[in-house]
Parts: structure tokens; C-alpha cells; sequence
């Protein structure tokens, strides 16, 4: 991609660390560990279709007591790229 206008030196594009979960069952709950490169990011909120949203821990997790069943997560925090994803509940 050219820049727009200008030298190449004036023109930047800022490019967002990521954000990445995983999910496990454990004690009936969904537990969703939200990382940032493998390091855990407390503060992001990570929302299940229709069973609401939470905030992650200092640890980067945050458990839903969902019942089996299909659902999309999202986490979101200022600062990162959002991640979204499907995820199968047995």
C-alpha cells in the first residue's frame, strides 16, 4: 500500500496487539482465559451471546455457567484488536 500524501517517512499505520482466549470446562463452568502473545490481560470484557458479559481477572480468566451448546465470544479491551469466536459447550 502508498502512502496517501508525502514521504514515506511521515506516514505510519498503527497496528494493535492482539487479542487470543481459550476455553475449558471446569466445575460445570466455561472458563475463558483471555492472553495477549501467551500472557494473561486482566480488564477485558468478554461477552457471550446471550448470556451476557463479564470482566477478566489480574489472571485473564472469567467463567460463564453456560449449558451445552454453540456460542460466539468476543474480548474486548481498549488498546487491543478484538477476538471473536464460536465455541462448542458439551
Amino acid at each position: 500500500m502508498d502512502p496517501p500524501t508525502g514521504t514515506l517517512s511521515s506516514w505510519h499505520q498503527r497496528i494493535l496487539p492482539g487479542l487470543f482466549f481459550t476455553t475449558k470446562k471446569s466445575k460445570g463452568n466455561t472458563v475463558v482465559k483471555v492472553t495477549d502473545a501467551g500472557a494473561p490481560v486482566g480488564g477485558v470484557t468478554v461477552k457471550v451471546k446471550g448470556d451476557g458479559s463479564k470482566k477478566s481477572g489480574a489472571g485473564g480468566t472469567v467463567s460463564f455457567a453456560l449449558p451445552a451448546g454453540r456460542y460466539r465470544v468476543r474480548a474486548d479491551k481498549a488498546g487491543y484488536a478484538s477476538y471473536s469466536k464460536r465455541v462448542r459447550v458439551k
